[in-house]
């Protein structure tokens, strides 16, 4: 009785080896029809693909930053005149009420300080125009 399973697990081995030999030598076939130097030209095209992609897309960031860097710039610039405006308006205020306090009659638009005072004030709304221009001009 001993033999019997023994004779059945060794066909059954003997089967399965020979499957497996089947199986194998089909898929050597298989992988020697395999045309290994298109499929490789494939795989390359692609990775040149990807780092074409990688790389228009950092100049384009890059292009952006720098954009933004001088856009900043000319927004810092914009704020730091109208700083300056405030100044001048507070000096002419203080002019003017100065003059007022001593004298109303003293108080005249010829007065070298008020006249130089709005000239600046003049030359720094202008400022402000062409930076306000050129900022946005670098929005676009």
């Amino acid at each position: 009785m001993n033999k019997a399973p023994k004779k059945s697990l060794s066909k059954a081995k003997e089967q399965v080896t020979s499957r497996t030999k089947t199986l194998l030598q089909s898929a050597k076939k298989k992988f020697d029809a395999i045309d290994f130097p298109p499929l490789w030209q494939k795989v390359k095209k692609g990775f040149e693909q990807t780092a074409e992609a990688v790389g228009k897309g950092t100049e384009k960031a890059a292009e952006r930053a720098v954009s933004a860097a001088k856009r900043a710039s000319v927004e810092y610039k914009i704020v730091e005149h109208r700083r300056e405006q405030q100044k001048l308006f507070a000096d002419l205020g203080g002019r003017v009420y100065d003059l007022m306090k001593q004298s109303p009659q003293a108080l005249s638009p010829k007065d070298p300080h008020i006249m130089a005072t709005i000239d600046s004030l003049a030359m720094t709304a202008k400022k402000i125009a062409a930076l306000e221009e050129e900022a946005g001009a670098l929005k676009k």
